[in-house]
């Protein structure tokens, strides 16, 4: 199975011909009027530029306790303070542990995510950010582009296309007229580009291929256990690639958002009645397709049973070990990602066929 967005020869072609485009011309599918845009090649790298702008030591970063310990590594690095909150059943922040969080540690930054392109508490974190004195940063990165309810209360809004797009990396901070002066310490910060978009194309074209696509699905058989944590250290990432730029300014967001909505149907007819399992509905989100499984064991076997028939299943995310550590604390941020399991929707899949593949591997022995 195709595990990722792949792009098609005549945007690649397009692409070396299209010239690099500004970043708010760049930026306009993110952004609100009056809104300015700063272009990264990673969120981490973002959220890292965000504590560090405008400051002369580390920054409180507040962190829901259900994130990827990956993308804390540029922040680790530059010795910014993470206090992770917990979160709720709703992945909403468990205001009355953020309110006794608060006494000893008020954030300087805030981060709220919009878990699967579903809208989070922005006003309530408006709200309780302004009480601590801090800055509100919104987490979109599992959301296509702005929609209501996110992008409205942040200081500062993170989205990554290129966790939704074909495009080997890409993300954009907007932030609102209120956060100029954040805005330009920001982008006033020294970062190099990055590289490695010629051997994302490579690669991406390798996978788009027969022989590719089987190779891809017989890793995935021997993919890595339900219960890892890799957390595998990515390189050092700056401003985004040129060809990165080049191919989103020709992205058709409307109907990328079209195809996985179709695609993210046609998955959950497959799994409804699915025993021990439930759907969780995330109607026009299109990030991932949410199995809910009522404990490890099940969940793990539907992983393992999956990934043996080679198709796309994950887990998410890779656990900081502060909140590994405290299991009492963050027992809710723990049990869900020992029983959820996530399936591919996007856009270089076909519903029916992909619907077709995944009853063949229900019915995989």
């Amino acid at each position: 199975m195709i595990t990722v967005p792949l792009p098609q020869l005549a945007d690649l072609w397009s692409a070396l011909l299209t010239p690099n485009p500004a970043n708010d011309a760049l930026g306009a599918a993110w952004s609100r009027k009056g809104e300015r845009s700063l272009w990264f090649s990673r969120g981490a790298t973002a959220l890292a530029a965000l504590a560090s702008a405008g400051r002369n030591g580390p920054a409180r970063v507040w962190v829901p306790d259900f994130f990827c310990n990956q993308s804390l590594a540029p922040l680790r690095a530059g010795g910014h303070q993470l206090i992770f909150y917990p979160i709720t059943e709703t992945l909403a922040p468990d205001w009355e542990a953020c309110r006794a969080l608060m006494a000893a540690t008020p954030p300087d930054l805030f981060l709220l995510v919009h878990y699967f392109g579903v809208a989070n508490e922005s006003a309530v974190a408006r709200a309780f950010v302004d009480e601590a004195g801090g800055r509100l940063v919104e987490d979109g990165a599992h959301v296509l582009n702005p929609r209501p309810g996110i992008g409205e209360s942040g200081d500062a809004v993170l989205y990554c296309p290129h966790k939704w797009l074909a495009v080997p990396d890409g993300s954009v901070l907007v932030f609102p007229p209120r956060a100029a002066s954040w805005a330009a310490a920001v982008g006033s910060l020294e970062m190099l580009p990055a590289s490695g978009g010629l051997s994302w194309m490579a690669k991406r074209l390798i996978q788009s291929t027969p022989a590719g696509n089987a190779l891809m699905r017989r890793r995935h058989r021997h993919a890595e256990s339900f219960l890892d944590d890799p957390s595998v250290l990515l390189p050092p990432r700056g401003r985004m690639t040129s060809l990165a730029r080049r191919l989103l300014s020709s992205a058709d967001l409307a109907a990328v958002a079209e195809r996985r909505e179709q695609n993210r149907t046609a998955l959950a007819a497959v799994f409804e009645t699915l025993p021990r399992f439930t759907v969780l509905d995330t109607p026009n989100a299109g990030y991932r397709l949410i199995l809910q499984g009522d404990s490890l064991e099940v969940s793990q076997s539907l992983f393992h049973r999956v990934r043996k028939a080679g198709l796309g299943a994950e887990t998410w995310p890779d656990m900081a070990p502060e909140v590994m550590a405290a299991p009492s604390q963050h027992s809710t941020a723990i049990r869900l990602r020992r029983t959820r399991v996530y399936l591919p929707v996007h856009q270089s899949l076909e519903p029916a066929g992909l619907a077709a593949a995944y009853r063949e591997a229900l019915a995989f022995s």
